[in-house]
């Protein structure tokens, strides 16, 4: 018999091929060009943010922006902080 919450779990079966390393590694070699002048914000990250942001079913982007307030979080994603305007560009 299945949980009652199984959004978390869908969630990461549906995301398993994204979050394999190979694919991230064929993202980064990709988003290379796309991200050439890029200051703070690179894809692989923002992919990340959006992911985080609906496993923790964050409603606005000064949620977003403040779940970097979380050290082990803004360390694994290698992202200090970022503005909520930074974030909707």
């Amino acid at each position: 018999m299945q949980d009652k919450i199984t959004a978390e779990s869908t969630f990461f079966q549906l995301l398993g091929p994204i979050l394999s390393q190979d694919l991230w590694r064929k993202i980064s070699q990709k988003v290379e060009s796309v991200d050439k002048y890029v200051k703070k914000l690179k894809t692989v990250q923002l992919v990340q943010l959006m992911i985080n942001a609906e496993m923790q079913e964050y409603t606005s982007l000064d949620e977003i922006s403040n779940s970097l307030n979380k050290e082990a979080f803004a360390k694994a994603i290698h992202l200090d902080s970022i503005s909520t305007s930074q974030i909707s560009r």
